[in-house]
């Protein structure tokens, strides 16, 4: 049984109501570290072809680029930014972390927008001068409204694509909401006790949703940078990209249909 849930370091507290008394739990931080790496090492055995679908998109993210040109931080900077998001919703999902897969899913849909945008617009400042004689970053939302405004207008199939998976997420658990109590709360009545868990109570189809929705953020935000590139070509990306890519949205799509297939005749859970 995972451990119920916690906060803080070494040996910590977690109450448990019971008929208007508090029952006190220890538990180790250690034993969470456990299970997530349990559920990590486990999570092929659990939830099937997706996480590794899931992979070779984080792997295909990690290997497409050759170089670079110079002169291009940013460029650099957020593509370290869109691997680690990948990396973090991953782990998310996997653990049974769902409102933090979703946290980490936007946030990866929202650095390749920036990402394309700035390829398509290399010369846009970031940074402006103060009174004073210093700088400052540019307002960050006056700059995502650009980057919008362009990927809407420019790339509007992927664009369409991504703001229904935003509006998804916006829906679930992007912000504090009553249903997201219902995951890591369970209720015993015959003893009136109330407990927490600091994993989300959610069968693994939950789970194979979350990747699933990281899988196709994956190719379409892939998709967008490396068509937005071919303006300027700031990023040289390997000779095979294009097919690799096309490859990846195949099996992902693939994916998809084979369990929304399963779904229709009630037989849910992909191998």
């Amino acid at each position: 049984m995972p451990p119920p849930f916690c906060a803080g370091a070494g040996d910590v507290v977690v109450n448990r109501v019971s008929k208007g008394t508090k029952e006190t739990i220890q538990t180790n931080l250690q034993a969470l570290l456990e299970e997530e790496r349990r559920l990590t090492e486990e999570s092929t055995e659990r939830l099937g072809n997706i996480v590794q679908i899931a992979e070779e998109g984080m792997g295909l993210l990690n290997t497409c680029i050759a170089t670079i040109a110079r002169g291009n931080e940013l460029t650099a900077g957020i593509m370290l930014a869109i691997n680690k998001s990948t990396m973090l919703a991953y782990l998310s999902y996997v653990r049974s972390h769902c409102a933090q897969g979703e946290f980490n899913c936007r946030q990866l849909i929202e650095y390749f927008c920036l990402q394309s945008y700035f390829l398509a617009h290399p010369d846009t400042p970031i940074m402006r001068d103060m009174e004073d004689g210093s700088t400052e970053f540019i307002n960050n939302k006056v700059i995502s409204q650009k980057a919008h405004r362009w990927i809407k207008k420019s790339l509007p199939e992927i664009s369409d694509d991504l703001l229904q998976h935003k509006e998804a997420m916006n829906a679930s658990f992007l912000h504090a909401c009553v249903y997201g109590t219902s995951l890591t709360m369970s209720y015993e009545p015959s003893n009136n006790i109330y407990s927490g868990s600091f994993f989300d109570n959610v069968e693994a189809d939950g789970l194979r949703a979350g990747l699933l929705r990281l899988c196709r953020v994956i190719a379409l935000g892939l998709s967008a940078t490396y068509q937005a590139n071919q303006i300027h070509s700031v990023i040289e990306f390997h000779d095979e990209i294009g097919p690799r890519l096309e490859r990846y949205a195949e099996i992902v799509d693939r994916y998809q249909n084979e369990w929304r297939e399963k779904m229709e005749v009630g037989a849910t859970k992909l191998g």
